[in-house]
């Protein structure tokens, strides 16, 4: 027979005058009792028998359909991590390099034309989306554009301007 391991705390709340006290709890995961053919008892865990039954881990991501609204919610925390990585490149480059801008400038324009136009591209487009998904986010913080066509209209609203403010940079800058 399995046993639940059931361990109890008390913290003590304090607000002004008067002090409540909450009983936390944390129960440890359940084991299940299984008899063999021979009559000896045998525990498995919540995830062996996940396993055993080859059932995912839950929720998981290939149940979910796609949506815009959790798409643009993935692509504005990568483009957050690129954007770090670009200012984390940047700083121990400069840190770690010596001579003088233009013998940078210089070294810039021995590369292949493909390179800083990779570059280029890998920092603005992120940069534009992050900063106009950013605004939207702030509209949220007001406490508007929670209606579901609202949000799919801002969203392909800021994938439009991405792309806009993107293409005119690379085109003219």
């Amino acid at each position: 027979m399995a046993v639940n391991f059931i361990s109890t705390s008390r913290l003590f709340l304090t607000r002004g005058n008067s002090c409540s006290i909450v009983r936390l709890t944390a129960v440890a995961p359940r084991r299940i009792a299984m008899s063999t053919a021979t009559g000896a008892s045998k525990q498995e865990d919540f995830f062996e028998k996940n396993k055993r039954l080859s059932r995912p881990m839950s929720p998981h991501l290939t149940i979910y359909k796609p949506q815009l609204t959790s798409m643009m919610s993935i692509t504005h925390r990568a483009s957050g991590m690129i954007l770090s990585a670009y200012a984390a490149t940047f700083a121990i480059y400069t840190m770690s390099s010596g001579g003088s801008l233009a013998e940078h400038i210089e070294a810039w324009k021995t590369l292949p034309a493909i390179v800083p136009f990779t570059l280029k591209c890998g920092f603005i487009f992120p940069l534009y989306y992050h900063v106009i998904n950013g605004v939207r986010h702030l509209v949220w913080d007001m406490g508007k554009g929670f209606k579901l066509d609202t949000l799919y209209k801002s969203g392909y609203v800021v994938i439009a301007l991405t792309l806009l403010f993107g293409v005119v940079d690379l085109l003219f800058y």
